[in-house]
């Protein structure tokens, strides 16, 4: 993970153009969303009910009028209860609290398609490194899993006040990464035969331009 973040700004660097196409080229600020992980639906569902909150960091760097390079660093964490499934397919909710934390840092472009001084509508597309965690205790008995993975990252989203001090933008998001999960017999994923984790997200983020 460290490697892939110190690539990452090398390549930043690396394209950065000795002239801005605007006032304020450079974006960081914080991103606040919510996250719901469809890939793994049914056995998100049974040990953790819904979706939440993620929230994270946003840098950004407009390469040229038109595109922007996009760096983001997110944090979704989500508790619940291990659960057992019966051979009729019945899930039955233990005492065991289990939690859940999943690290992303993706990089990518976003394709700007109207340009004005107030708004930038845009669309993009990262690639990233996610890495999924989770820990259950049974009595005195800890049990957790570990797994880092490559996956990918659409979004489409608005900026708006991009060339003010302080921006804000949304997006909606769709990612994916494979073969993060279901590989553990016994475990509820692999019950369920799911491997991909990844969902829907809806973002908020607020910058500081300069």
């Amino acid at each position: 993970m460290k490697r892939f973040i110190v690539l990452i700004i090398a390549v930043f660097l690396l394209l950065a153009p000795e002239s801005f196409s605007q006032d304020r080229p450079f974006g960081i600020g914080l991103i606040i969303g919510y996250h719901e992980p469809l890939n793994a639906g049914e056995s998100y569902k049974a040990v953790y009910n819904s979706g939440g909150g993620q929230y994270g960091i946003l840098f950004d760097y407009r390469i040229i009028e038109w595109l922007d390079l996009d760096l983001r660093l997110l944090r979704f964490t989500k508790s619940g209860f291990r659960v057992l499934i019966g051979d009729n397919g019945e899930v039955v909710e233990t005492n065991n609290p289990e939690d859940l934390e999943i690290l992303s840092i993706t990089a990518g472009a976003r394709w700007i398609f109207i340009q004005d001084d107030e708004y930038a509508p845009y669309l993009g597309a990262s690639l990233g490194s996610w890495s999924i965690s989770t820990e259950s205790t049974i009595g005195d008995y800890r049990q957790s899993y570990d797994k880092t993975g490559i996956g990918f990252m659409v979004m489409a989203g608005v900026q708006l006040f991009q060339n003010k001090p302080f921006s804000m933008g949304i997006d909606l998001s769709y990612s994916t990464v494979p073969d993060m999960i279901g590989s553990e017999a016994g475990s509820t994923s692999y019950y369920y035969g799911e491997t991909d984790i990844g969902g829907l997200s809806i973002n908020f983020a607020f910058q500081y331009r300069f």
